[in-house]
């Protein structure tokens, strides 16, 4: 929903102006875009939800010892 609403935004959606997003499963959000910022050198857009949601799933990783990747990593 937050995408989405950035996307909007960068397509001249106003600050203010609220979107309705559908799921799959039927449950709809709405969100608007609160303010536009600067995070470091990127531009972005504050947004605000509201919705209901509940968990569907629950995951769980493990991580071996000698795993060069272990501390995490960045995609760039």
């Amino acid at each position: 929903v937050c995408a989405r609403i950035a996307v909007q935004c960068a397509r001249g959606l106003a600050i203010g102006q609220s979107r309705q997003f559908e799921s799959l499963t039927g449950s709809v959000f709405s969100a608007s875009p609160v303010s536009r910022e600067r995070v470091g050198r990127f531009e972005s857009v504050r947004v605000e939800v509201a919705g209901r949601a509940y968990y569907s799933g629950r995951s769980s990783f493990s991580v071996e010892p000698d795993d060069p990747l272990g501390g995490g990593f960045l995609l760039r």
